[in-house]
């Protein structure tokens, strides 16, 4: 699969995980951002790519399995993000599936 779905430490900056954008359906790794960090680096994905027209983009949250109490922290603080900006999107086990066409 294309686009962004190795593992990345905490501390990489959300340009290197962007910079691999790339491919038709393209994936952006959240995993070890804290939620204010996902939300402005889901920002920056959807506007990298909407600019160039592609169709979807995936959204990797992870389960939470390694969060406390095993709850998915990440997930739960994307979706509403989401909604509020009329996104089309599949929820998935691990994250989301934006539609843009």
């Amino acid at each position: 699969s294309s686009g962004i779905n190795a593992e990345y430490g905490e501390h990489s900056t959300a340009r290197e995980r962007l910079e691999g954008l790339s491919g038709a359906c393209p994936s952006v790794d959240l995993h070890g951002c804290t939620i204010p960090e996902a939300k402005r680096l889901c920002d920056r994905a959807l506007e990298m790519a909407r600019s160039r027209g592609l169709p979807c983009l995936n959204l990797i949250t992870g389960k939470g399995l390694h969060s406390a109490g095993r709850f998915p922290r990440l997930k739960r603080s994307i979706k509403p993000h989401l909604d509020r900006q009329q996104l089309r999107y599949n929820e998935q086990e691990d994250g989301f599936k934006i539609r843009f066409k």
